[in-house]
């Protein structure tokens, strides 16, 4: 009977061995994702949200800082750097308000800051009197058109207002480090089918001029995609080579010899490939972290290759085993499925397909092998004084560190940018006065771009008696209702404060300010393509809130958006989900142990495996850490992938004691070199499975009584 199933084995690993060049030469155009917001929201929201859209737009822009010492080495470094970019991926999309300033000399009457409206609102002319003389005579104050067409500088005082918040084409100087910034900012050409070969030349260019005192800052979520993708290149090559060491090093002192490692890698191989190509069917793309944690198949793979070559016989109990082994990790990571988050989703499939290819090709191939004989073996022993002190250890850690568990949700907590990064970002939030943690983002739909421009003026009317800066396109260009209006009250200024001014203005300028009728100009977005980047399309532009929150607004035309704190809360639903879920996975892989191997056995089996994960999660808080979806997801993995060492360890057998502990050392040492990747999701879920892995086997062998 086993041997039927062997042949139908070798049948079936042909078939996958087919299936897998087949994908690979035929579909090849799967592209790699690196964001994670998308790979955390679920599909209703993609669907439904403008919040797709918005990280469409936001992962095309590229933030430029420059800083010199002084003016024309700024200049010279802004030249430098802009010059010798790909004007074919890269566009330039700053305001230009050299232009604006033309536009609005046309008709300046029409434009008024926030707060000078609100003055003539309340009809306190004495009040934005008092402030046109200030600006008037201010040393350093310059007017944009004669006085004889703005007396009160009231287009002077716009223009101050929408460049406070608008980073690019000023030079900001800082008098702490006697440095001066300029910026600007890129549009990547959405056409690009290799963004990050781009950021790379720019990278290389910041390298390049970014010495002798100038710097070149770099920011945007392209930037901060391409670093995460080169370090994640960096980490997969590193652990892969660690690991290979480490199985290196294992085989030669158990073995004496290199011959198991060539048939232990092409298992390996075919799992990888297998979980590669079953993943490139079924998701239109990758993310970077299902290749990361693809990479624990070198050590969770291992595991049955070492079952097989140190068991006594390949029998019908063996392969029970194994089988047992396979299925208890096979349904530790399909839970992921339940939580819908397609990156958990990709982990699950790669993981369980690739694990399914490795248990085919150990009882297809491996019997065709002649392996040699272990010689040496490794069995712990502890008497009773260790384990009582793991008792007290045990009951100690797992008190205090109930006591300071603490969960934090934060998308924040999931990502840490480099230190080179994180100033890049700080540094524009400064120039550009955008003083939040985080911005929110308003989704405004209108029939047409008057419309539009209507809805947005309402909307930021709330923000400003909010104090709430902003960005968007009615706060360059408003609207031809708001220009009518603002006609309107700069005659009433006049009306009432011109007179006043006969020492500055010759009585036929007062009369022809008095009698002149300003048309309200309409704004043509090919004229000014930097607004392009306020749209999402036609009907729907948006207006960026530099604030953490936004006061509430009542209105049907908008969708507000917080990046943050709507997968924030998406993530606390899914933890909190888990944990609904968690008692019910472990009772089912408990029944898996309770059919196979009856009550006693069973409960023997298990309960050190519970009793680990509660003293992991203990250990965790106590040492500061703050607890997540993936800390608690780690938990369970590690419950998955050492369910084999209790199943193979029951027997007591010195040879499945070796194979055990080796198994345990190359599992807990993959997880913790993932630990220390820069993707804190994978960091997290990493660190808990390997203390969970390296816990799970110190309890089974200190506390199972085996047969």
């Amino acid at each position: 009977m086993v041997f039927n199933r062997i042949k139908a084995l070798r049948i079936l690993f042909i078939a996958i061995l087919t299936f897998i060049f087949s994908i690979l030469l035929l579909k090849n155009n799967n592209e790699v994702e690196t964001n994670l917001a998308k790979s955390i929201l679920p599909q209703e929201i993609i669907e439904n949200s403008q919040i797709i859209n918005i990280m469409n737009k936001q992962s095309q822009t590229v933030k430029v800082i420059f800083e010199a010492e002084d003016e024309s080495a700024l200049e010279n470094l802004k030249q430098n750097f802009l010059q010798n970019i790909d004007k074919k991926s890269f566009t330039l999309t700053n305001p230009d308000f050299i232009k604006l300033v033309d536009w609005y000399s046309k008709a300046p009457s029409n434009y008024i800051s926030p707060q000078t409206r609100k003055l003539l609102l309340n009809k306190n002319y004495d009040a934005v009197k008092q402030q046109g003389l200030e600006r008037l005579y201010n040393p350093t104050g310059i007017p944009v058109v004669e006085l004889a067409k703005d007396p009160f500088l009231l287009l002077t005082d716009f223009l101050v207002s929408i460049k406070s918040n608008s980073a690019g084409s000023e030079t900001v100087e800082r008098f702490n480090n006697n440095k001066i910034y300029d910026t600007e900012t890129l549009k990547i050409n959405p056409e690009l089918k290799k963004p990050n070969a781009e950021i790379a030349k720019l990278v290389k260019l910041q390298n390049t001029y970014s010495h002798n005192g100038n710097k070149i800052y770099l920011g945007g979520t392209p930037v901060h995609t391409y670093h995460t993708s080169v370090s994640s290149s960096v980490s997969i090559n590193t652990i892969c080579i660690l690991i290979t060491a480490l199985i290196i090093f294992l085989t030669y002192f158990y073995f004496k010899n290199f011959r198991i490692l060539l048939p232990i890698a092409l298992s390996i191989a075919f799992g990888f490939l297998t979980g590669f190509s079953v993943s490139k069917t079924i998701f239109n793309s990758f993310h970077i972290v299902t290749f990361l944690f693809g990479t624990t198949l070198i050590g969770i793979g291992i595991d049955y290759s070492y079952h097989y070559i140190f068991a006594e016989k390949i029998n019908k109990d063996f392969i029970k085993d194994l089988t047992l082994s396979l299925l208890s990790t096979i349904m530790a990571f399909s839970l992921l499925y339940f939580l819908k988050i397609d990156v958990l989703n990709q982990i699950a499939t790669f993981t369980n397909s690739g694990l399914i290819a490795i248990y085919i090709f150990i009882l297809t191939i491996y019997p065709c092998i002649n392996f040699p004989k272990p010689v040496r073996f490794f069995q712990p022993e502890f008497n009773k004084k260790f384990k009582t002190g793991i008792i007290i250890l045990l009951a100690v850690i797992i008190a205090a560190g109930i006591i300071r568990l603490h969960f934090n949700d934060s998308l924040s907590a999931l990502y840490t940018p480099s230190k080179k990064l994180l100033k890049a970002e700080q540094l524009f939030n400064e120039i550009s006065n955008q003083t939040a943690d985080r911005t929110t983002i308003i989704a405004v739909k209108g029939n047409s771009l008057q419309n539009l421009l209507e809805e947005e003026e309402e909307i930021t009317s709330q923000l400003d008696k909010a104090n709430t800066t902003y960005i968007c396109i009615s706060k360059f260009i408003p609207s031809i209702k708001r220009q009518q209006e603002n006609e309107k009250l700069t005659k009433l200024l006049y009306k009432n404060k011109l007179n006043e001014y006969k020492d500055i203005l010759s009585t036929t300028q007062i009369n022809q300010l008095l009698n002149q009728n300003t048309q309200p100009q309409t704004l043509n977005l090919k004229d000014f393509p930097f607004f392009n980047d306020l749209l999402l399309n036609p009907q729907t532009s948006i207006i960026i809130s530099f604030s953490d929150k936004v006061p509430e607004i009542k209105s049907s035309n908008i969708e507000v958006i917080d990046f943050q704190g709507t997968i924030s809360n998406y993530l606390k639903l899914y933890r909190i989900g888990f944990l609904k879920i968690l008692p019910v996975i472990y009772l089912l892989l408990y029944l898996i142990l309770f059919f196979s191997y009856g009550f006693k056995q069973s409960l023997k089996m298990f309960l050190p495996l519970v009793i680990s994960s509660v003293f992991v999660i203990s250990f965790v808080s106590l040492i500061g850490v703050e607890l997540n979806l993936f800390n608690l997801l780690g938990l369970l993995l590690a419950l998955g992938f050492t369910v084999d060492y209790a199943i193979f360890g029951r027997k007591n057998l010195l040879k499945s004691e070796t194979a055990i502990f080796l198994a345990c050392i190359t599992t807990a040492l993959s997880f913790l070199l993932l630990s220390f990747t820069t993707f804190k999701l994978i960091s997290t879920l990493s660190l808990t499975t390997s203390l969970g892995v390296l816990f799970n086997y110190l309890l089974i062998e200190v506390f199972t009584v085996k047969k």
